[in-house]
């Protein structure tokens, strides 16, 4: 959550990993009694989804990490994250960077897996 905010109001952050959180605010925030306030940013729902916020980042390398079975993707579960993924990407496509956005599906909850971040990172961000 906070590199998705800080890289969207910091254009020195050049690489952007998101982990457990890319969903729909309305289905994962609003609707959902239980996840966490501290993701919930008070009225943005009303004006902006996370789509639209990290589309905010291309053409900025940016990975996006889903647990399959993480519960805070609310009710529908990864159907709550395509549309948002597909929003992003459409501003990555536009700009003619669509390899910079990758989203990284892994079997399992609300966890960090790194399969893919680290890889991503070492091409995006190689050690000189």
């Amino acid at each position: 959550m906070q590199s998705l905010y800080l890289a969207a109001i910091d254009e020195r952050i050049k690489c952007i990993c998101s982990s457990g959180y890319f969903y729909g605010f309305m289905e994962a925030h609003l609707l959902m009694n239980d996840n966490c306030d501290c993701n919930y940013v008070p009225d943005l729902w009303k004006h902006f989804d996370i789509g639209d916020i990290a589309a905010m980042l291309a053409p900025r390398p940016l990975i996006i990490e889903t647990g399959d079975k993480d519960t805070l993707n609310g009710e529908s579960g990864l159907d709550n994250i395509t549309p948002q993924v597909a929003l992003t990407r459409r501003a990555y496509e536009i700009l003619g960077c669509n390899d910079n956005l990758v989203h990284s599906v892994f079997d399992g909850g609300h966890a960090w897996s790194g399969v893919d971040i680290y890889p991503f990172f070492e091409r995006f961000l190689p050690v000189k």
